[in-house]
């Protein structure tokens, strides 16, 4: 099947006939070979001056304060989003001023902490989804899971060996201390 397109100038004699009352739209389909049953009618539509099917929206007042607010909302979340970028902006700028007096690169840097920068962000938001923060992280779930138990492991295990040296201590007061020669 050929595709015909048709000029912008074409389009606009066709409507001019139908809107001068010289012919209707299926004449004026007719008269120029015009392939498709709806096509001068939406030319008519798109180009027109209104008389002949212009589509106009009545809104009721709720509808357009419905509107306004929702304009509003956009607008503030769009605020909100270029103020969130420019501080990610100001943030990596701040990460690499850091690694750079560091003398490490961003890439190592991020490699080293991306546990502990996701265990955090879990922490301090238990909101966000850990499966994204690790897709984010270039980490996956498993190894987060895993060190996190490693890591809880270490935790229990310190603070045993803490509480037998506090132990050890109380029962022999002067155990490490330094000597005193008075």
């Amino acid at each position: 099947m050929q595709v015909i397109r048709y000029s912008q100038a074409f389009k606009m004699q066709a409507v001019r006939e139908v809107e001068a009352g010289r012919d209707c739209a299926w004449g004026v389909q007719r008269k120029y070979g015009i392939l498709g049953a709806n096509t001068v009618m939406r030319w008519v539509r798109q180009f027109g001056r209104g008389q002949h099917g212009k589509i106009i929206r009545v809104e009721k007042p709720d509808e357009m304060n419905e509107t306004a607010r929702l304009r509003t909302q956009l607008r503030r979340a769009k605020e909100a989003l270029a103020d969130a970028h420019m501080e990610l902006v100001l943030e990596r700028a701040f990460l690499a001023v850091a690694c750079e007096q560091l003398d490490q690169s961003v890439e190592r840097f991020k490699k080293k902490a991306r546990w502990q920068a996701t265990h955090q962000a879990v922490q301090t938001h238990p909101e966000m989804n850990v499966l994204r923060l690790c897709e984010l992280a270039q980490m996956t779930p498993q190894n987060y899971y895993a060190r996190r138990s490693v890591r809880s492991r270490q935790e229990v295990d310190l603070a045993l060996v803490l509480a037998l040296v506090k132990a050890e201590r109380e029962q022999q007061p002067r155990l490490g201390a330094e000597s005193s020669t008075t």
